[in-house]
């Protein structure tokens, strides 16, 4: 009697491997819901057809690179660790500064007390070039960014004066006074600061700072 009934028994775990499997296939072919790109493709549009619109172009902000005299492009990180330290040691660094607005060949101007020469050659060659880089038809806010990126090392008075700089050329094409506060910018061109590198103490870390500011575009 027990022996038979052992036989009649259904051994269910073939089965539960079954399902298993099942399971995992369709978990692995379903698709929950359908693509939304795909169905945006097939709806149609006044226009006719539906077309992906293509990705949002980034524009790339306008660097002005501060950073000192007497340091070339096409070095290496190593190279300006020891012009830097050259400069440093017989006292030359700071006296002359380069200021390049977006690659461009460098306007070299004193250091120490700046002179109002210094200020209106600064003026002139910022307005000059970001004139050359104007997008035609864009309002104010939708122009490339300007970012300010000064050597760490440096005074951040040059930084300054490039900041006067682009605000001066920027009330002069919107016909506009300087803006004096937050709510005077809401319709301006962006301009801001890089932050400096957090230092650790070591030379080799003004010399990429240096690489990055001066090959900057």
């Amino acid at each position: 009697m027990s022996t038979s009934t052992a036989e009649d028994r259904v051994n269910m775990v073939p089965l539960i491997d079954c399902m298993f499997f099942l399971i995992l296939f369709f978990m692995v072919v379903m698709r929950f819901a359908p693509d939304e790109r795909s169905l945006a493709g097939m709806l149609p549009t006044a226009g006719g057809a539906n077309r992906l619109a293509p990705p949002p172009t980034l524009i790339t902000p306008i660097v002005i690179a501060i950073h000192p005299a007497g340091l070339e492009r096409g070095l290496q990180p190593s190279d300006y660790e020891r012009a830097y330290g050259r400069q440093v040691r017989d006292g030359s660094f700071d006296r002359a500064v380069c200021i390049r607005v977006g690659g461009s060949a460098p306007l070299v101007i004193h250091g120490g007390v700046l002179a109002t020469a210094d200020s209106d050659g600064v003026q002139a060659t910022i307005a000059r070039e970001l004139a050359a880089r104007e997008s035609p038809g864009r309002p104010r806010t939708e122009q490339p960014e300007v970012q300010v990126r000064c050597f760490s090392g440096q005074s951040w008075k040059y930084a300054v004066l490039a900041y006067d700089a682009v605000r001066a050329y920027e009330a002069h094409v919107s016909g506009r006074a300087v803006p004096r506060d937050a709510s005077e910018l809401a319709d301006a061109r962006t301009v801001s600061f890089a932050a400096p590198p957090i230092r650790h103490g070591t030379a080799r870390e003004a010399g990429n700072e240096l690489y990055e500011i001066i090959h900057a575009k």
